[in-house]
């Protein structure tokens, strides 16, 4: 996709945004704003996302967006979380103070009612909405009826004046369609309460405030796909410059070690042209970004996704014949887990068994090499992000403990399935790509992911170590380059880089966003970047990463009768 293509996708995706605002905007108008005057108190109703929010998220008891957890309204009363997502005052409630207007609570207050909507008016923004309703609607989760603790909105139900009761769970947010339809349901509440034509005079005095647009870019656009490598520019330094499902620019540091050894580069389990005889000249890689050793670990970013999106007819195959446990692991779009990619692994056995009968099928899994790199994102997408439960359930010694555990199960169980030698590779500096980084006050590598990354390397270490002692004939071995990755970030210009801090595709100074994308603008040279993105290395520094796995382990090409 070239500028001028870019451009044009801005220009349609702007346009349609206006569209979507407009309209809302007049039912506003229809519904509420006018020039006529009367004696009753004035009063906003505030319309808005996570800037405007003061607290209709933190009703909402199982969203991922709430603002409820210190240290969140720490200057504003008495310093205790308040649904506000800042230390003290919104934008909004500033303006309306300046106004000499009051503070309207929050739709979901559960102490809302009429008396108060008269006095004080409502405050319906909601961490997360967006012009658009399906802005962030990767992140809803449905939430039980009785989640929801306001009465109004009961009342508001029961009385027929909410169109649908399950706006309220969906735990995320509110759209600005949505907070219309409740604030339409509010102006019935009031025209019961004091007569039609008060409440007409009522709602058109009253000041209305929207403040709503920006997670339409930030958790719609730019996360739509938060898992894949589909977009313009990955895979722009390989073959013919398309996307490859890669996370970077080039290659990966599976496909440069594999390069190193002769061995062929395994397709996608998921390609549609896999089948037996591509899986007995070439493998398999199983590999999806987002997964972890931990089928919890990158969950929040799940989406269902019908069953014929799947296209693999291999998937499909294995599915009929009873050898995929669930098809449904399919249909988790984002990322498969190690022990589902184990799943999909035992599938395969049984596709190659079938074909070539299973004394040589178990000759050909003896003799194969297997590759497990695998534990970040359990950390970057876990550990480290509060929503999760692990990050409170555990310390970091605890939780690389629990990983190990787990990890343990899973390559016993590999090794039960017939692999023989596998190669674990280890963890980089966590704590130094772009993500991290960005979240510090300096722009500094944050040390105490990089603890957490060395804390994993060290256990990992000994595991695989025990696992090659006692488990018969395996050769599982570690590949760490932390030493060598951290050298590169810390002195870039040693080995040809003059970047280690940002990543070379970015939106500018819109950071993070996650992943590339085709409004994303690349860096001059790429091979002077270390990073490709918030998250991954780029080919060049790939290469550096896989020549000092390759060297510490004494790996030789295969056709070598010292190979290890």
């Amino acid at each position: 996709m070239g500028p001028a293509s870019c451009e044009a996708l801005k220009s349609v995706l702007m346009e349609g945004r206006k569209m979507k605002l407009s309209v809302a905007l007049i039912m506003l108008l229809l519904f509420g704003v006018s020039n006529q005057r009367c004696s009753c108190a004035i009063v906003q109703f505030i319309f808005g996302d996570s800037l405007s929010d003061v607290g209709n998220n933190n009703y909402l008891t199982r969203s991922l967006a709430r603002a409820a957890l210190p240290w969140y309204g720490i200057d504003l009363g008495k310093g205790l979380p308040n649904g506000r997502f800042t230390n003290g005052r919104t934008v909004a409630d500033i303006v309306g103070d300046k106004l000499g207007l009051p503070r309207p609570p929050a739709f979901l207050d559960p102490s809302l009612d009429e008396d108060t909507i008269l006095n004080s008016g409502v405050n319906y923004a909601s961490g997360g909405g967006g012009i658009l309703n399906e802005t962030s609607s990767l992140f809803v989760r449905p939430s039980p009826p009785d989640s929801v603790t306001s009465s109004l909105a009961r009342r508001m139900h029961a009385d027929g004046d909410l169109a649908s009761f399950g706006v309220l769970l969906q735990v995320q947010r509110f759209s600005l369609y949505k907070q219309i339809e409740l604030f339409q349901g509010t102006q019935e509440l009031i025209r019961r309460k004091i007569g039609r034509v008060a409440a007409d005079d009522f709602f058109a005095q009253s000041r209305y405030v929207v403040a709503m647009g920006s997670n339409d870019f930030i958790n719609n656009y730019l996360t739509r796909s938060l898992a894949r490598a589909a977009l313009p520019w990955y895979g722009i330094d390989l073959g013919k410059g398309l996307p490859n499902g890669r996370f970077t620019n080039g290659r990966t540091v599976a496909d440069i070690v594999g390069d190193k050894l002769g061995l062929p580069r395994p397709p996608a389990f998921l390609d549609p042209s896999l089948d037996e005889d591509t899986i007995l000249n070439s493998g398999v890689n199983y590999a999806s970004g987002g997964g972890g050793i931990l089928n919890e670990t990158s969950s929040l970013f799940v989406r269902p996704s019908p069953p014929d999106s799947v296209t693999s007819s291999l998937a499909r195959r294995m599915h009929a014949d009873g050898d995929l446990a669930s098809f449904g692991v399919l249909l988790q779009v984002q990322r498969f887990s190690l022990y589902k990619q184990i799943e999909l692994f035992q599938g395969t056995q049984e596709l190659i068994r079938r074909k070539i009968g299973r004394v040589a099928a178990d000759d050909f899994f003896a003799q194969s090499r297997y590759v497990v790199a695998m534990g970040s994102n359990d950390f970057i997408n876990n550990y480290l992000l509060p929503v999760y439960s692990d990050s409170w359930s555990y310390n970091g010694d605890t939780f690389i403990d629990y990983l190990m555990s787990t990890l343990e199960g899973q390559l016993k169980l590999l090794h039960s399935l017939g692999a023989r030698q596998l190669t674990f590779f280890g963890l980089g500096p966590m704590g130094c790509i772009p993500l991290q980084r960005i979240l510090t006050s300096s722009g500094g590598c944050q040390e105490s992911t990089n603890k957490l990354a060395l804390g994993f390397n060290k256990a990992a270490t000994e595991l695989l170590g025990n696992l090659s002692n006692t488990l018969p004939n395996a050769t599982f071995r570690f590949g760490d380059a932390y030493d060598s990755f951290q050298d590169l970030i810390d002195r870039p210009y040693m080995y040809g880089f003059n970047n280690s801090r940002a990543p070379c595709c970015s939106l500018g100074r819109i950071r993070p966003t996650l992943t590339c994308t085709p409004l994303s603008t690349l860096c001059e040279d790429r091979s002077q970047y270390v990073f490709w993105d918030e998250y991954h290395p780029t080919d060049q520094a790939n290469e550096l990463i896989a020549n000092e796995i390759v060297t510490k382990l004494g790996f030789k090409p295969i056709n070598e009768t010292n190979t290890p």
